[in-house]
């Protein structure tokens, strides 16, 4: 996604970048979304990206505040 710097897709990664930020395969990746787990994703024909702000919203809603006994 290099070449399209300056366009729409700044905003986006693809899924072998999601999935390398949270340590996962692509297959992992895949079966998150088809169990309805993660965050939305975009598919234009092959290609499949995350918007960094749907990334970062999901990432926020999986905080969880420590309990303290």
């Amino acid at each position: 996604m290099g070449d399209l710097e300056g366009s729409v897709l700044d905003g986006y990664i693809t899924k072998s970048q999601f999935a390398q930020m949270f340590g996962k395969t692509a297959r992992t990746v895949d079966r998150w979304a088809l169990t309805g787990y993660g965050p939305p994703r975009v598919q234009i024909g092959r290609v499949i990206l995350y918007s960094k702000t749907s990334v970062e919203a999901w990432l926020k809603s999986r905080e969880k505040q420590r309990r303290v006994s």
